[in-house]
């Protein structure tokens, strides 16, 4: 068994996608052609938002969106202490200070309540700037976009939405990729929706905030192709991408979504303490991660996954607070920050296979396996 069966997603779609790169090596447009603009509409269309602009990859989208709300050194974003590092770096190389929320044991997403504790704190110091708040959507899971909304109203806080691993969920009806001044995604094969390299993606309904962003993700540009009205960076989704991701979207939308529904389904059967859904949700999993009681306990998990013949994967592992790149930004939070939750959970959470294309039949080993432990 694998952890993530793209080679029969690219069985199954193989024909479509070979046809869509043939018409792209005959036009010879390699960069801006007309698949990167018709899968931006489709995009935007797709998640609800006035805009979309493509990018690089899933990190670009995150310092696209963070420079575009000119933030600068000295200013803070929130950010959880339990995710992958792509969402605290984007805010680094964006110059500015990534503070630690500590999450929900149960949802995983960040704790409201934690990060009000921290924009006190933060507020305290004079000297860093409270400015906005990056949720990361995580596992697929929403966060409680009600009270992260109060509470960012409370503090004049700007909201920037990390949906990466969440591509397909809604929140109250509104797609991920929506609920925030901006939202960004990543097309790295594993997620939801992937392509067959690099990709990513800014969605925002602001039309002065898009047209920043196109600006920066393309050398700081104006219309005029010389005229340069930014310091930008060199971040574009290229052809061959764009018209994978084209196809790859149709299947989502039309199959996919459905697929990964009903896996999940039978997945919930187990007894385990799963990842829980935020209430009213419709959460489109890109991970089935389960909570166990002790690290103890998942080593033993583990084993008897590995004597299974099926793969396991640790998201993860450490908090972000704890690595080695983040110390600089630690100093203000050594003595008040436990982050309590996210250390439980890094020693704790394991995540099983889980895809579209999962057979009836390895569902029901992954299953077995988990019962068997408890």
């Amino acid at each position: 068994m694998k952890f993530k069966r793209l080679d029969r997603q690219s069985e199954a779609i193989k024909k479509e996608i070979k046809e869509k790169l043939s018409e792209v090596l005959e036009s010879c447009t390699f960069i801006q052609g007309p698949n990167v603009k018709i899968l931006e509409q489709e995009l935007a269309d797709f998640v609800g938002v006035d805009s979309c602009i493509t990018c690089a990859n899933g990190t670009d989208a995150l310092v696209l969106a963070i420079k575009a709300l000119d933030i600068k050194k000295n200013d803070v974003v929130f950010v959880p202490d339990f995710t992958f590092v792509a969402s605290a770096e984007a805010i680094v190389l964006a110059n500015a200070i990534p503070v630690f929320v500590d999450v929900d044991i149960e949802t995983m997403t960040m704790d409201p309540k934690d990060l009000e504790e921290k924009i006190k704190i933060v507020q305290a110091t004079m000297t860093w700037h409270p400015k906005a708040i990056l949720t990361v959507d995580l596992f697929g899971n929403l966060c409680d976009y009600e009270a992260i909304e109060k509470v960012a109203k409370r503090y004049d806080l700007l909201i920037i939405e990390d949906a990466a691993q969440a591509f397909g969920s809604e929140y109250q009806g509104k797609k991920a990729g929506s609920l925030g001044i901006i939202g960004t995604t990543s097309f790295f094969p594993a997620k939801n929706v992937g392509c067959y390299g690099d990709g990513g993606a800014v969605f925002t309904n602001d039309p002065a905030i898009a047209e920043k962003i196109r600006s920066f993700a393309n050398h700081g540009r104006e219309e005029n192709q010389f005229c340069y009205r930014r310091i930008g960076m060199n971040s574009r989704l290229d052809e061959m991408q764009a018209a994978i991701l084209r196809v790859k979207l149709k299947h989502f939308k039309n199959s996919e979504i459905d697929r990964m529904k009903r896996n999940e389904g039978q997945l919930l059967q187990i007894q385990q303490a799963v990842q829980k859904a935020q209430p009213n949700c419709m959460i489109v999993r890109s991970q089935f991660t389960i909570r166990c009681r002790t690290q103890q306990e998942r080593r033993e998990l583990q084993k008897q996954f590995d004597k299974a013949g099926i793969p396991t994967m640790i998201y993860y592992s450490m908090p972000l607070s704890e690595q080695k790149a983040f110390e600089p930004f630690n100093a203000l939070f050594a003595q008040k920050r436990s982050n309590s939750n996210t250390k439980k959970l890094c020693q704790c959470v394991l995540s099983v296979p889980f895809d579209a294309y999962l057979l009836e039949e390895e569902i029901e080993k992954i299953k077995r396996v988990l019962n068997e432990s408890k």
